[in-house]
């Protein structure tokens, strides 16, 4: 069970991670066109 947790913890961060990084970045190519 605590393997489990560990990978959801991982995943969850590497899911904000992305959002922060991509966020960003979508916005910019958008704006940059």
């Amino acid at each position: 069970m605590g393997e489990d947790a560990q990978l959801l913890a991982l995943a969850d961060q590497t899911l904000w991670v992305t959002a922060l990084i991509g966020g960003p970045a979508l916005i910019a190519a958008l704006v940059v066109g």
